[in-house]
């Protein structure tokens, strides 16, 4: 079983507090004798001992909740070495994961009233995977799990130093900033556009949000209608000639610039929202940058004509 106090204590609380080798000695004993009490809670004191396995996810949750304590600073360090009964604060800490669960049923909630209308597989079955997290989730014994089978891939992944509930309700607000963007446009001209994306659009794992994004972005730098979110080849050639000349901090400075645009013509005043697009403007500076030579075909898309 790991030793390894990283699982409990943040690099940045350690920071704050650095504790001495005879503090790591104390505070490890408390964490074992507090497993010993939960994993007799565990099998109902049928038995004091579980096979490693188990004893190993019951310490990861130990860890996890008594993290979410110091997050919340419902706790510090300090008191985790002067109580004598960390049951007490594993208790509070559950107690906060409680609040956490019911967010994200609320955020998930949000998430299914704002779904596109786009039947992507991956998409559906993680919105159901998701669901079934809140019926499976046991945050008393195994707070860091995540049993969900997520496959939607979102244009900005969740940090995977995040476990349990904290992951969940991270990835449904990327969730639901990424849905409510799409839903500022024409959802037709989403269909479109994500069909000259990737003709199986609905059966692939592919993310719905950053091809509207970056045609959106494509459109705002060069004072075009970005709820048209078509890119003609003559716009590609003027986005080309703007980047040919630019250096990497003035490119850069005119993406960000362009996702403002966008984010004021959608009305999105969320700051997450807003650094959510600006992240993704910033990412399109390589592929523009190596799609320069062949005139950025493969960044910004062209929707079909309509007959």
């Amino acid at each position: 079983m790991t030793n390894d106090l990283s699982i409990l204590i943040p690099e940045t609380l350690v920071a704050e507090m650095p504790l001495s080798d005879e503090e790591i000695t104390l505070l490890k004993i408390k964490l074992w004798q507090l497993l010993g009490q939960r994993t007799e809670r565990h099998t109902m004191s049928d038995s004091s001992s579980v096979p490693v396995e188990t004893a190993e996810q019951l310490f990861n949750s130990i860890c996890f909740t008594l993290q979410i304590c110091l997050k919340a600073k419902i706790c510090s360090l300090s008191e985790l070495l002067s109580n004598d009964n960390l049951q007490q604060i594993l208790r509070a800490g559950q107690a906060e994961i409680e609040k956490k669960i019911a967010y994200g049923k609320t955020l998930l909630l949000e998430v299914m009233h704002t779904a596109p209308a786009i039947k992507n597989t991956s998409y559906v079955d993680t919105i159901k995977g998701i669901t079934a997290f809140f019926k499976r989730y046991d945050h008393r014994f195994f707070a860091h799990e995540i049993p969900a089978d997520i496959d939607y891939q979102l244009c900005h992944p969740v940090t995977d130093q995040l476990l349990g509930i904290e992951y969940i309700n991270d990835f449904l607000q990327r969730m639901l900033i990424e849905n409510r963007f799409i839903g500022c446009f024409d959802i037709k001209k989403v269909k479109l556009l994500l069909n000259c994306y990737c003709r199986d659009y609905r059966g692939l794992l592919i993310n719905l949000y950053d091809p509207v994004a970056t045609n959106a972005i494509g459109l705002a730098l060069v004072g075009r209608d970005v709820f048209a979110l078509d890119i003609s080849a003559d716009t590609r050639c003027v986005i080309t000639e703007i980047f040919a000349d630019l250096s990497k901090a003035d490119a850069i400075s005119r993406l960000s610039a362009a996702a403002q645009e966008v984010c004021e013509l959608t009305n999105i005043t969320n700051v997450s929202a807003q650094n959510y697009l600006k992240q993704t403007a910033f990412d399109l500076y390589p592929r523009i940058m190596a799609a320069l030579p062949t005139g950025m075909g493969g960044v910004f898309l062209t929707l079909p004509v309509e007959v």
